[in-house]
């Protein structure tokens, strides 16, 4: 029995060691384990910033072989010359073409100033023939049937010409046939197109100045009744060439913001048509005016289309406010059940509460699914200041009044949220 119980207390003590041992296993692949974590968090943001790193190596060297084939084509130059001269003969309108384009690309790395004007006289040289031979095609094509299709040789112009000049504000005003989607408000691929376009228009000014003058000014406006490559028998006096630009920067944003406003009536929900035309026309004064891609863009809008820029901004913030916070604005409206006697106004102000609050998380609801200005935090906050100013100081005075009134012996059950609780949702709309 001695003997029974002396095994019996060894396998005790074994199994209390062997215990121990695992506990201290356990512990130690605990340890293992946190370890491990650490040490993934740790190598994460180093295999990240390898991966970039590799990719703008890539760039780099993307980079540096367009370069080696620009300079690499810089002793053909004075060849080239020699044909921009001659000017674009039959059959070789693409190759002329390309020519000109390699010499606008060859300015970047000219040595001195001097180079460059050069250069760039001689691009503007090969841009005029352009539009002579142009406008020998307009006319053929105004008497007849021609043996080769204007169009289909206008096609192979650069974009600074007259025939893919003549053909912006017609593109703009087709854009306003399609249709968005009903919950779509980002940035239509016209408001891209057209700031990339306004931006580029500095750096080959000349060029542009003299095709909108040998189309004259407003004939760029196709279908308004208007003919390509004649000049108004009423305007005599030739335009300057710069104004001549503002001219068509003008129409140019008359005519994206009209095609904009309407693609904003095409959403079944006004709410969200609203926002996309407020972000839409918010990216043209941000990228033209405020922070533009080319530091001489702003000097081809005169005064009266920054002028109608800023009153097209007004006017879609307005009627941003009008579409998502009227309908919240209206329930805090004094209205004839407010002087009814009896218990008549209390169930009145009772369902305005209620109304109310409904309203708010469906605006909430909304603005998480319609980003406002997701791409400028400034002005996002600003509108958001708006807004707050808007709803809750009416809120504070309609809470006032009916508590006032004792509209409710139980004013929680129906005052869901304080004004400043009201303040800070709405701020949350715009983070």
């Amino acid at each position: 029995m001695d003997d029974d119980s002396a095994e019996i207390e060894l396998l005790e003590q074994n199994l209390n060691k062997t215990h121990q041992i695992s506990q201290r296993m356990t512990s130690i692949l605990t340890n293992f384990d946190t370890r491990l974590v650490k040490l993934e968090k740790s190598i994460l943001p180093l295999y990240n910033s390898t991966q970039k790193l590799k990719q703008r190596a890539h760039n780099i060297d993307r980079a540096l072989l367009k370069i080696d084939e620009v300079a690499s084509s810089q002793d053909g130059i004075a060849v080239e010359e020699g044909l921009v001269l001659r000017g674009p003969q039959l059959g070789q309108l693409e190759a002329y073409i390309d020519i000109l384009e390699r010499l606008n690309a060859a300015i970047a790395f000219k040595s001195s100033d001097a180079d460059s004007r050069d250069m760039a006289r001689l691009i503007e040289t090969g841009a005029k023939k352009l539009t002579q031979l142009y406008t020998k095609l307009v006319a053929e094509g105004s008497s007849g049937s021609p043996p080769v299709s204007v169009t289909r040789r206008a096609k192979c112009y650069p974009w600074y010409m007259p025939p893919k000049l003549s053909r912006v504000l017609a593109d703009l005003k087709l854009a306003a046939a399609g249709k968005g989607g009903d919950l779509s408000v980002s940035l239509a691929d016209i408001t891209i197109s057209t700031v990339q376009y306004l931006n580029r228009i500095p750096d080959v000014q000349d060029a542009v100045g003299s095709a909108l003058s040998t189309l004259g000014d407003g004939n760029w406006k196709m279908g308004d009744g208007k003919q390509v490559g004649k000049t108004p028998k009423s305007n005599p006096v030739d335009v300057n060439e710069k104004v001549l630009i503002q001219h068509f920067v003008y129409d140019v944003m008359n005519t994206i913001i009209g095609s904009l406003t309407t693609l904003s009536r095409t959403q079944r929900r006004p709410p969200f048509g609203s926002v996309f035309l407020l972000n839409n026309i918010s990216h043209l004064v941000s990228h033209l005016v405020l922070r533009p891609t080319n530091p001489n863009t702003p000097s081809l809008l005169s005064k009266p289309t920054s002028d109608f820029l800023t009153s097209s901004w007004r006017t879609a913030k307005a009627g941003y406010f009008d579409a998502n916070f009227s309908p919240l604005m209206q329930t805090l409206a004094d209205d004839a059940r407010d002087k009814t006697s009896g218990s008549g106004w209390k169930a009145a102000a009772k369902e305005k509460f209620t109304r109310f609050y409904d309203l708010l998380e469906e605006v909430g609801e909304r603005h998480r699914i319609a980003k406002v200005l997701e791409d400028d935090s400034e002005e996002r906050s600003a509108v958001g200041e708006e807004v707050v100013r808007l709803v809750v100081p009416s809120l504070q005075r309609f809470m006032q009044k009916q508590k006032e009134k004792e509209f409710s012996k139980n004013p929680q059950k129906y005052i869901k949220l304080s004004p400043e609780e009201v303040e800070s949702r709405i701020r949350n709309f715009y983070n």
